[in-house]
């Protein structure tokens, strides 16, 4: 099993018990997952890719990027790239 769904699963378990070996001997950590860690973790990765074409391109590239194909998502990029055109034309 991938252990990012033991991070992100939704359920009931409030903690979790890691057991970690290193040079021979074993640290155990607590965590405590979040069911909506990787939608986070995505997010993050989207707007640090916004960031890096911004600063690579002096802010005249724009950079679009849609999760999934809905609607919602649909609406929301043609709103990013509205705003995207509105603001290289000032």
């Amino acid at each position: 099993m991938d252990r990012n769904y033991y991070f992100s699963k939704p359920s009931l378990d409030r903690e979790l018990k890691l057991t970690l070996s290193r040079g021979g001997q074993n640290y155990e950590v607590k965590v405590h997952p979040q069911a909506t860690l990787f939608n986070n973790l995505y997010d993050e990765w989207v707007d640090n890719n916004q960031k890096r074409v911004d600063e690579k391109s002096n802010n005249r590239i724009a950079y679009g990027y849609m999760k999934n194909m809905g609607q919602g998502e649909l609406d929301q990029f043609i709103i990013d790239m509205t705003q995207e055109l509105n603001k290289k034309m000032h």
